[in-house]
């Protein structure tokens, strides 16, 4: 929308109602469809037009059609001065494009610009002594006239007539045709304007119809004074739903504004579909800590619009913040949440964040419980399988040779302890991570090359966390593998690089638990784990 000031906005159609009763006044309704009527007729349609223009989003549109709508008034009178009524005479035929203008929300460029060379051709031409037909701008009041040529006159204006009636119904088809595609939204907001606008094209292109096969037009005729009545009646519907389409978005825009109000009670999504009028609305807060959107109660949402929907990305520092999936016609409303509101929806994703940390953390509990009886479980087969019946076998074995059952023994002593290693490793609980990765490396079926390790000591949970994801790492490998062990401020972070196809979902839920992160990604682990400035000492052990 144009910037005018309010006053302006206020006093210019006032002021061109008022000229529109001058100008009647002055030259008579004679020449007018239905004589007086019609002049109070054409004087409201008018002044509607130009009221809603005063608060219309496409004023400029309002205004020319206002102005072209007004224009066979000023033609049609005698004691209007000679250029008046010349530029009224070339005007007319403009309200067709201003209609296509206030409607479509875009200017038909490629239309003005025919019209504006059919127009002018014609006036250059028209010499209204040689039309016998000539009823409005007769004499010599053509004031634009160069040489006369009633032939190209009247050709010309059969092309007015054509191209009135091919473009009115270009735009009547595709106004009808949009307002079929809106959704129920989209209508509310913007589909008032196309029906009384594609009825006024249609009228346009009926009148056209009407001058290339009908009667010649004079005051009075019953078909030009249907059309007359029927254009007025279509172009104060679209004036009226024009302003109330503007004016219901500033209120929806303001409600919008005042969300904040509402986001005590209710969610954003309550509030917006309460506020746009689409309950397929949808919002999804962006969690960067997750790398995932999610709603207020903080579960996981997908982002990809709904059939019928589009999605609007509300953005702060080039980061997103929320997505809302909702009507296309409800688009420029979500676009517009005011200061006050966006605080109230950092408080929301704060708080769908804080749940979804909570789900997340019950999850990982769950995960950690099932896979602690899982171990144990494993636990017991090997036990049982393993160690229990080598022993069995020990004491039959004695029956048979005693040197023979001493090695047996002495081979499931070393099974108990690589059992007992893999359960809980001592070099882990007197050495710390530094002497228990070396250990891990030494016995490794690949190459390990081990750097930056730490002497300090951690908390017995973080140290196990470090050897467990290293200890897996080292069994699923591949290929060599480079290890390091880094604690930049109160952060343990460990990096494993190698060929390693993957690691067990539990040691992620392990190292979740802890407040940390585990990530891998192409031959890359990485894990941090907070250790809160908690480092043992060598004599703290």
């Amino acid at each position: 929308m144009p910037v005018i000031p309010l006053a302006a906005r206020l006093a210019l159609p006032l002021a061109a109602v008022a000229y529109g009763f001058a100008t009647v006044h002055a030259v008579g309704p004679t020449s007018i469809h239905a004589g007086i009527p019609g002049a109070v007729l054409t004087l409201v349609t008018a002044g509607c037009l130009f009221a809603g223009g005063a608060v219309s989003r496409r004023a400029s549109a309002a205004y020319a059609a206002g102005l072209c709508w007004l224009a066979p008034v000023w033609v049609a009178g005698e004691a209007a001065p000679s250029w008046v009524r010349s530029a009224a005479m070339v005007a007319i035929p403009f309200l067709l494009p201003a209609l296509a203008h206030l409607m479509l929300r875009r200017p038909p460029i490629i239309a003005y610009v025919i019209m504006a060379l059919l127009t002018v051709s014609h006036a250059l031409v028209y010499d209204p002594f040689y039309d016998p037909a000539c009823w409005r701008i007769c004499g010599s009041d053509n004031l634009f006239l160069a040489f006369p040529a009633p032939a190209a006159a009247w050709w010309l204006t059969t092309c007015l007539a054509a191209f009135t009636v091919v473009f009115g119904v270009i735009v009547t088809t595709r106004a009808l045709d949009t307002l079929r595609r809106m959704t129920p939204v989209a209508r509310g907001v913007s589909g008032l304007v196309l029906l009384p606008g594609a009825v006024a094209t249609g009228i346009s292109a009926l009148y056209g119809t009407a001058l290339l096969f009908g009667p010649a037009e004079r005051p009075g005729h019953p078909l030009y004074l249907a059309i007359f009545l029927a254009q007025a009646a279509a172009l104060t519907c679209l004036a009226a739903a024009d302003a109330w389409t503007t004016v219901a978005g500033w209120l929806r825009r303001s409600a919008v504004g005042r969300l904040a109000d509402d986001l005590g009670s209710v969610s954003l999504q309550t509030a917006l579909a309460r506020v746009t009028g689409d309950p397929s609305l949808t919002v999804a807060y962006w969690l960067p800590r997750y790398d995932r959107y999610v709603d207020a109660r903080g579960v996981e949402v997908p982002t990809t619009p709904k059939p019928g929907q589009t999605a609007t990305s509300i953005v702060r520092d080039g980061q997103p913040v929320v997505v809302v999936a909702h009507d296309p016609g409800g688009r420029e409303l979500t676009e517009r949440i005011g200061p006050a509101a966006r605080l109230a929806i950092d408080n929301e994703r704060l708080r769908a964040e804080v749940l979804a940390q909570i789900a997340d953390l019950r999850a990982s509990r769950a995960r950690v419980v099932a896979a602690g009886d899982d171990a144990r479980r494993r636990l017991e087969r090997d036990l049982h399988d393993g160690a229990q019946q080598r022993l069995l076998a020990v004491a039959f074995e004695l029956r048979m040779a005693e040197d023979a059952a001493v090695d047996v023994v002495l081979q499931a002593l070393e099974e108990l302890r690589e059992l007992a290693h893999g359960i809980f490793p001592v070099i882990l609980e007197e050495t710390g991570i530094e002497g228990a990765l070396w250990s891990l490396a030494v016995r490794a079926p690949v190459a390990v090359e081990l750097s930056d390790l730490p002497e300090a000591r951690f908390p017995p949970p973080v140290e196990r966390a470090v050897y467990l994801v290293t200890d897996s790492a080292i069994k699923a490998a591949t290929g060599p593998l480079a290890v390091s062990v880094e604690t930049p401020a109160d952060l343990l972070v460990l990096r494993v690089t190698g060929a390693v196809p993957g690691l067990p979902g539990h040691l992620g839920d392990r190292v979740g638990a802890l407040g940390g992160r585990l990530t891998a990604t192409g031959g890359h682990i990485r894990v941090e784990i907070p250790i809160d400035g908690t480092r043992l000492g060598r004599g703290d052990e």
